[in-house]
């Protein structure tokens, strides 16, 4: 799964964080708690921000961070 996000994400043009993630063996789940964690640190931990930049609700984001 984490390969089919990577190739689309070479289309976008942002392929660095999934082939990093690739390359350190992560699962879907671990790739998705570090990107959250890095818009939070993009938005100075802003935990409100961060989940709109998401395009998710706080609860969900509170959640997926487990």
């Amino acid at each position: 799964m984490l390969e089919d996000l990577a190739q689309a994400s070479r289309i976008a043009g942002n392929d660095h964080f999934l082939n990093d993630a690739l390359a350190r063996g992560w699962t879907l789940e671990d790739a998705e708690r570090a990107y959250i964690r890095h818009v939070l640190d993009a938005t100075g931990g802003n935990k409100i921000q961060a989940a709109r930049t998401l395009g998710v609700d706080r609860d969900t984001l509170y959640r997926k961070l487990g």
